[in-house]
């Protein structure tokens, strides 16, 4: 009985790893068939073994994971994607990229919610109504110049 209790620890441990895998695959824009070539193609993820059905239960398990766990993943993801742009900028400054770096940055102060977002729509007498949505700078304004 006690060989039963690892085997199913061991399972859920694998079950779970699965699910991850999956889990990242789905959030980096991958669909169904792509995680399904993946896994029959990819020298690791071959050698699960499984079935499409199964791989639908991990695809399926994933899924619930990311709708439930955005409001506890967030600030987690928030970080990630803040240590990322950080990453991509020094490779970029390493590489004199300078244009692709102010994109970086830009993108990241977006992430932080420090850029302003305006929306512009035409009113009764055809001049624009502007929106600003956010309490961030607006890049730009004469103070970002």
């Amino acid at each position: 009985m006690a060989g039963n209790k690892k085997e199913n620890k061991s399972s859920k441990v694998i079950f779970e790893q699965r699910v991850s895998i999956i889990a990242e695959m789905l959030l980096s824009g991958l669909r169904r068939f792509e995680i399904m070539q993946n896994i029959a193609t990819h020298e690791v993820l071959k050698t699960w073994k499984v079935s499409e059905r199964q791989i639908d239960n991990y695809i399926s398990s994933a899924t619930k994971i990311i709708q439930g766990g955005i409001s506890e993943n967030q600030k987690v993801i928030f970080e990630q994607s803040s240590s990322r742009y950080d990453f991509l900028y020094k490779k970029l400054i390493n590489v004199k990229d300078y244009k692709n770096a102010v994109l970086v940055v830009e993108k990241k102060a977006n992430l932080h919610g420090l850029l302003k977002t305006k929306l512009e729509h035409s009113g009764d007498n055809e001049k624009p109504i502007i929106i600003n949505l956010g309490s961030g700078i607006d890049p730009k304004s004469e103070h970002t110049q």
